[in-house]
């Protein structure tokens, strides 16, 4: 592949992981400013939070949309290989935390990191969500879910894809990730859910 051509796809990922819809539609609906209100968290739970409904399913639509049009149109129209596919996904996970239309502070990328993960390995995904999904369940605390399913996450996309480039980006994000998942930012416990 060539260089010139996947550092563009790069930041034209980057770019569009950084459009925040959420915040864009609830300022549009609300006059609120997520940044301002609840967890001061762009993503989609505090959009659930402080926007009619409406907007969080849109806010969930278009993140995966986000997802499949990068990923779909690299693999069948460029004919990208996996390891290019999970550098576009970093690329828009970086855009999602770090927007440069909202001064580099977004959301989580929880949804855009799931779904991009689903898209690329599902097994490996649906093993995360499982192990996140019964953490939460015991222990009523989603940032312990979360903490381990992106500790595992790593070592799970190596076995199951075998790249050292994939484990080093999958390394990379959960160092990024984790410093997202901060507890004065935990949108569940915002929410009140499990308690």
């Amino acid at each position: 592949m060539d260089l010139a051509l996947l550092a563009a796809l790069v930041l034209v990922a980057y770019l569009v992981g950084s459009i925040p819809v959420s915040y864009i539609l609830t300022r549009w609906t609300t006059g609120v400013e997520l940044q301002k209100v609840g967890t001061k968290n762009v993503g989609i739970a505090n959009t659930f939070q402080h926007a009619p409904c409406w907007v969080g399913y849109i806010s969930v639509l278009t993140d995966v949309l986000k997802v499949f049009t990068v990923l779909l149109a690299a693999q069948y129209w460029l004919g990208l290989g996996r390891d290019e596919l999970y550098v576009l996904l970093a690329a828009l996970i970086i855009g999602n935390v770090f927007p440069v239309f909202l001064r580099f502070r977004g959301s989580k990328a929880r949804t855009i990191t799931m779904w991009g993960l689903l898209w690329l390995a599902p097994l490996a995904t649906a093993v995360l969500l499982v192990l996140w999904g019964f953490l939460f369940f015991v222990t009523k605390n989603s940032r312990i879910g979360v903490g381990v399913a992106l500790a595992a996450s790593p070592l799970l996309l190596f076995i199951v894809e075998g790249s050292w480039l994939i484990f080093g980006l999958a390394m990379a994000l959960v160092v990024l990730l984790a410093t997202q998942n901060r507890e004065q930012r935990d949108d569940f416990k915002y929410a009140g859910v499990g308690r």
